[in-house]
């Protein structure tokens, strides 16, 4: 008895033949599979091309067979044909409504071996600019496509993200990796009860090919296989990207020299990989579990290649391989890039301001919100500087950060962007309606040494007051930081009421935040300005006004890059003044630290510089500054 499949068969090709369609060449296979028979005097010049590819190796190369096929189609309007051994393999670890997307040669055609194919090299940017591929060629595509031109980087954006929405795992396998990750998150938090389990998890998938391709890679690149400093680096650099709640799951065709060779002193490292080559059920498991990670740490090969464009997010490797988002490539240094291309760039587009500033931590915010603001108001692509981007990652959360881009993350060929530097007033920028399009500015750099601020105008005080609010909401301090200046408070706070047993211990603790910015900027003010340092007096009477409005429940916090001074000139009969500063001006967690225990104060006294300004922004309450006292930072 037929098999319900041969049955169906049986009854489209009955249904064809008498109601006399043109597709009547078809015929059933033993195998119960509906083929037709491919007319070779049929096919001619105005016939849609025939596309298929016959990979060699293992799942990885058969997916990126699949996609240049699938990606081909849409963008030539070809006929493309998978090898019935892509298929197999991809259905060990995709939905069948992802296999359907594309027919299979062997069971199309009934003889396939007959079809006159083509052997040509799989040349992106010649099929996709030469229109005569598109019809009347049966073509089957070899070799590696012709990286390295911008033609190619854009089809391989448009092919990754295609692949994205079409590429859908089996739901079983689904199932099975997300119980594996509920258990391995089980067990991360006992291993770090000091990690709050709110915390959300960033996952980072780790494949590491090895076996063969070691071979391969050195006799065919003259490359040595990667060791455990590479890991190290990578999966330091995610720690130190996303804190501590940071798990890595390595898979691998070795996995015994994972375990015998990376070391796990943080406890967030697991093997989860089985490194059986040949088992497809395992293979369908590995590549979903990575697939399902925030971001990625690769090697070699196509199996992680993909393993990190399904997951998404950042990709660490070696190689300069595109994997990222459209027209982007993939930078040495790891960082996805795209290109600037200077011809497309014109009245019509939208402008581009960036701001390099000198100095430090403060300066560079003021960098930041400045851009941010440019943004909102004006409509304009913004882009910071990445040594922002590094001191602003000492103090604040990765969700802030991605707030803005990148100018070196962002563009690979950043010295062929045409910056004109603007030294003008900001107020321009602000009021001018012809800056919002076709220009690139540099508001900012080591030869213009200055931003002019022309705090008197009514547009730039309205301006500082936005995006002063603005940062109020946006810069969020990492949570361990804010968990070690709570613990300090706390401290603090018994060792005062202890001193003051006779204040109210239900009485609320008024926080005041002292920074005094002194050692260089001494110098700076003087030659600039012609302004003398500060002096104890103006402390004393700072402090005398704080005590006077709000009793004796008051903390005072010294911070500066001068401990010593303070200590040295500044007495405390209340004995409500704590040193809590380092004075370490090269150490950035003592900065991000001093940075966050101002911010949590609930008023300010100021003395100059950026730093002080924006923790008294960020701790909102009144500012205590050399002119009085004022609730805006606008009026310092």
């Amino acid at each position: 008895m037929p098999s319900s499949k041969q049955t169906i068969c049986s009854l489209v090709l009955i249904f064809l033949s008498s109601a006399g369609s043109t597709q009547k060449d078809y015929c059933a296979k033993s195998e119960g599979q509906c083929c037709r028979t491919f007319a070779t005097e049929e096919f001619n010049q105005t016939s849609r091309s025939i596309f298929m590819i016959r990979p060699q190796g293992r799942l990885g190369n058969h997916i990126t067979a699949f996609a240049h096929l699938y990606q081909l189609r849409e963008e030539l309007g070809v006929d493309v044909y998978m090898e019935r051994e892509t298929k197999d393999l991809m259905g060990s670890v995709f939905s069948d409504a992802t296999l359907q997307v594309m027919p299979v040669y062997e069971e199309e055609f009934c003889n396939f071996d007959a079809i006159p194919l083509t052997e040509i090299d799989l040349n992106i940017p010649l099929l996709l600019q030469e229109k005569t591929y598109r019809q009347g060629q049966t073509l089957s595509l070899r070799n590696k496509p012709n990286q390295g031109t911008k033609i190619y980087e854009d089809y391989v954006a448009r092919l990754t993200a295609s692949m994205k929405s079409v590429l859908h795992f089996r739901t079983e396998i689904l199932e099975k990796v997300w119980s594996k990750m509920e258990k391995i998150a089980i067990k991360f938090w006992t291993k770090h009860p000091r990690i709050k389990p709110e915390t959300p998890i960033t996952w980072i998938g780790i494949h590491n090919r090895r076996t063969d391709l070691n071979n391969y890679a050195w006799k065919k690149h003259g490359l040595v296989p990667l060791e455990e400093e590479y890991f190290v680096e990578a999966m330091d650099y995610y720690r130190e990207r996303f804190g501590e709640a940071v798990i890595f799951l390595y898979v691998s065709d070795d996995m015994k020299w994972g375990r015998q060779n990376l070391m796990n002193p943080k406890r967030d490292l697991f093997f989860v990989g089985n490194g059986k080559t040949e088992d497809m059920d395992e293979i369908a498991f590995d590549m979903t579990i990575l697939a399902q990670c925030n971001h990625s740490i690769t090697t070699r090969g196509t199996f992680g290649i993909w393993t990190a464009i399904l997951a998404g997010g950042l990709v660490h490797h070696e190689v300069s391989v595109c994997v990222c988002e459209q027209d982007y490539c993939v930078k040495s240094e790891r960082q996805c890039c795209r290109t600037f291309v200077v011809e497309e760039f014109n009245q019509a587009s939208r402008s581009i301001v960036v701001i390099e500033p000198y100095g430090r931590l403060g300066n560079h915010l003021t960098a930041f919100a400045h851009l941010y603001q440019l943004r909102e108001e004006l409509g304009v692509d913004v882009y910071i500087v990445n040594q922002t981007r590094k001191l602003m990652s000492q103090v604040f959360s990765e969700t802030t950060l991605q707030t803005l881009p990148v100018l070196e993350e962002e563009f690979c060929n950043i010295d062929d962007i045409p910056f004109r530097d603007f030294d003008l007033d900001i107020r321009y920028i602000l009021t001018d309606e012809s800056y919002r399009k076709g220009h690139i500015l540099l508001l900012l750099d080591e030869r213009v040494r200055h931003l002019k601020l022309n705090q008197r105008t009514k547009e730039y005080r309205e301006f500082i007051q936005k995006f002063t609010n603005s940062m109020r909401s946006v810069l969020q301090f990492r949570p361990e930081i804010l968990e070690a200046v709570d613990t300090k408070m706390t401290k603090i706070a018994t060792k005062f009421r202890q001193k003051h047993p006779t204040i109210d211990q239900a009485a609320l603790i008024t926080w005041i935040g002292i920074h005094n910015r002194r050692t260089d900027f001494n110098n700076f003010a003087w030659q600039k300005h012609g302004l003398t340092p500060f002096e104890e007096e103006y402390f004393v009477e700072a402090m005398d006004y704080y005590r006077e409005r709000f009793g004796e429940a008051v903390i005072f916090l010294y911070v500066s890059d001068d401990m010593k001074w303070g200590r040295l000139n500044l007495m405390n009969p209340k004995r409500d003044l704590f040193f809590v500063g380092k004075g370490k001006t090269e150490d950035e967690d003592e900065i991000a630290f001093d940075m966050t225990l101002l911010a949590q104060c609930n008023h300010s006294i100021y003395t100059r510089g950026t730093f002080g300004i924006w923790t008294a922004a960020m701790a909102g309450g009144l500012i205590h500054h050399e002119r009085g006292v004022s609730e805006n930072v606008v009026d310092i």
